[in-house]
C-alpha cells in the first residue's frame, strides 16, 4: 500500500489466501515480458531475504517450512531465467518459461504464507525491500521502473552487507545476463538520492529481525565495492 505521493506506506496481508490460482502460460507467453522481467527480481529475493531474516532463530514449523521452500524461489530462476525471458520475448510457453511462472506464482505465494508472522512481514522481507522502499521516496522509482526490478538490485547489497561474495557474483553475472540493474543509473537514481536513502535505510521495519545490525557504514562499503565491481 502507498501514499498518495507515491511513497511507500505499509504491506497489506489478507485473512486467508485465495482458494485457486488458474494459470495459463500460453496466456503468460503473450502478455508483456517486462513483468516478467521485474518479477524474477523479486522472486529470487524471497530466498536471500528469508534465510538471513530468519538465521540464528529457533523457528516455528511453519516458518522452517517457510524458509526451506524458499530456495525454489531462486533455483530454478538461476537456471531457467534467461533462457524463460528469450522464450517470453518469442511467446513461446516453454518448459524453461513454466518454470520461471511457477517459482514466481506458487512457490512464492506459498514461502509467502509460511513466512508471514500475525500478518505482518516478519521472515517475509528484508534489506533488498528496505532499500526498494526507502527509495520510492523519489518518483521516478514509481514512474519507470517495477518493484522487483529494484529488488533485484537491493539484493545485490543484501549479498555485500552479509559477505556472500560468490552468490554476489552469481547474481551480478545473473542480472547483467537479463538485464536487471546492478548500479544507481539503471533506475535512475543521482549519487546525492542514493546517499540520502543509505541514511533511512538502516530503521526500516524490513529489516528489524535481522541477525546483525544493518549500519550505514555497511551499506556504504557495499556501494563502494558494487560500484568498483567490473569497474
Amino acid at each position: 500500500m502507498y501514499n498518495d505521493d507515491g511513497t511507500f506506506l505499509r504491506p497489506h496481508f489478507f485473512i486467508r489466501p485465495v482458494m485457486h490460482a488458474f494459470i495459463d502460460t500460453e496466456i503468460i507467453a503473450q502478455a508483456p515480458v517486462q513483468y516478467m522481467w521485474a518479477g524474477i527480481g523479486d522472486t529470487y529475493a524471497k530466498y536471500y531475504e528469508a534465510t538471513i531474516s530468519s538465521r540464528d532463530e529457533t523457528l516455528e514449523h511453519y516458518t522452517a517450512l517457510g524458509v526451506n521452500i524458499s530456495s525454489m524461489c531462486k533455483d530454478p530462476i538461476l537456471k531457467y531465467g534467461k533462457k524463460g525471458l528469450e522464450d517470453h520475448k518469442n511467446r513461446t510457453a516453454s518448459y524453461e518459461l513454466e518454470q520461471l511462472v511457477l517459482s514466481i506464482i506458487v512457490t512464492t505465494g506459498i514461502a509467502s504464507i509460511f513466512l508471514t508472522r500475525d500478518f505482518t512481514p516478519d521472515y517475509n522481507s528484508g534489506l533488498a525491500h528496505a532499500i526498494f522502499y526507502a527509495l520510492t521516496k523519489y518518483p521516478v522509482i514509481e514512474e519507470k521502473h517495477f518493484h522487483g526490478e529494484v529488488v533485484g538490485f537491493g539484493v545485490l547489497f543484501v549479498l555485500l552487507c552479509d559477505g556472500q561474495k560468490e552468490e554476489f557474483e552469481k547474481v551480478y553475472e545473473f542480472n547483467s545476463s537479463i538485464g536487471l540493474p546492478v548500479s544507481i543509473e539503471q533506475i535512475d537514481i543521482s549519487e546525492e538520492e542514493f546517499k540520502e536513502t543509505i541514511t533511512r535505510v538502516p530503521e526500516m521495519s524490513d529489516i528489524r529481525h535481522y541477525p546483525y545490525k544493518v549500519t550505514e557504514k555497511m551499506l556504504w562499503d557495499a556501494w563502494e565495492e558494487l560500484k568498483n565491481y567490473h569497474a
